[in-house]
């Protein structure tokens, strides 16, 4: 099998070469946008985020070591190592993924990271041990690396299922769909692009196993961005407070999901006055602008461990406290406020403090709609 690399097929070199650097530059342009978006938002929500930031370096890595070996090495001995490198971090890359699926579904024990962690940790000692000092292997590293695999899929499948499970809504459920086929012609294109499918078709599986590639990666990373997390459909326990705000700083809603105190109305009067003011001042300092000339507001505002999420209607705002910070929220305030409004328009419209007492039912409102 060595004796067919370095690839030499004037046909198929150069279209090679060109379709593997095109999966490095990608895969390094999604893992950048990955980690970019990871390191932007809360690190409890989005670990997955950051584990296909990772897996798309790790297979970029991957790719440039194999492109290496199997064009421009003819020494098969040299060739092994730069191949076996390769392996080495599509392995990690299994590794770290495994570890944050683990975490996304809140699995105590970890056991698939224990697995994978041995295996990954035999593979080290397999390559810079027993090869590279004593000259020979218990296990070729691609064996190695794809047991590594097995625990990465099954996961992956059982993460897929139950994400399945919990979507209702017809979009995500064609992400979801999408994401499984991208990934199913990812891993048909890693068999095409194997070594011995390579030497057996004289590199035309390996092509066509590139193609399969770029179209797998797309896919996957084009169809996951929009799905949502599993602290999504988790949204209830995160939320803390809620406050119904007149642009006035009147606050007219006050409900406690946590903990409900008898001082909780006048607190809320002060509570909402200060956020009024805050909102306010930093729209003020910032004075930045939308698309619309509207001047930009506070969205949210970090304290220690809590969110506080803004959410502004014509004459109302909504301020949920939470713990974290998820999209379903603006969703859902945007929903609540608009029908508040329309709700209280000639209230609203004819505005007078001491008519607030009328917005009591508001409580209610609030509640059935988190509930």
């Amino acid at each position: 099998m060595t004796e067919f690399f370095p690839i030499s097929s004037a046909m198929l070199r150069h279209p090679l070469l060109i379709l593997e650097g095109l999966i490095i530059l990608l895969s390094i342009e999604y893992s950048i946008f990955f980690l970019n978006r990871y390191l932007k938002t809360d690190k409890r929500k989005d670990g997955i985020i950051g584990a296909w930031g990772f897996f798309f370096l790790c297979l970029a890595s991957m790719v440039l070591f194999f492109m290496i070996a199997d064009f421009f090495l003819v020494d098969p001995d040299i060739r092994e190592v730069i191949v076996n490198i390769g392996y080495l971090f599509m392995g990690l890359g299994a590794l770290y993924f495994v570890l944050n699926i683990e975490r996304e579904l809140n699995l105590k024990h970890r056991i698939f990271t224990i697995i994978l962690a041995v295996l990954f940790a035999f593979l080290l000692i397999d390559y810079f041990y027993f090869q590279l000092i004593l000259d020979f292997v218990i296990i070729e590293p691609s064996t190695l690396t794809y047991f590594c695999w097995i625990p990465f899929i099954i996961l992956l499948i059982f993460y897929i299922f139950k994400l399945t499970s919990k979507i209702k809504g017809g979009k995500w459920k064609i992400n979801v769909y999408g994401f499984i086929i991208g990934f199913f012609i990812l891993g048909t294109a890693f068999f095409f692009t194997a070594d011995f499918m390579t030497v057996l078709t004289n590199a035309v599986s390996r092509l066509i196993g590139d193609i399969m590639i770029l179209v797998g990666i797309s896919s996957i990373s084009i169809l996951f961005v929009g799905l949502p997390s599993f602290q999504e459909f988790e949204w209830k326990k995160h939320i803390r407070k809620i406050l119904i705000i007149h642009k006035s700083g009147i606050c007219l809603a006050d409900h406690d999901f946590k903990e409900i105190s008898d001082d909780s109305i006048g607190d809320s009067q002060f509570i909402a006055g200060g956020l009024t003011g805050i909102s306010q001042m930093i729209t003020e300092i910032v004075q930045e602008k939308d698309q619309d000339g509207v001047k930009k507001r506070l969205e949210v505002m970090d304290h220690k461990d809590v969110k506080l999420i803004f959410q502004y209607g014509d004459k109302l705002t909504a301020v949920m406290i939470v713990d974290l910070n998820l999209d379903i929220y603006k969703f859902k305030l945007n929903k609540l406020i608009k029908y508040i409004e329309s709700l209280y328009s000639d209230l609203l419209d004819d505005w007078d403090p001491d008519k607030v007492f009328q917005f009591k039912p508001v409580n209610s409102i609030v509640q059935r709609f988190f509930s």
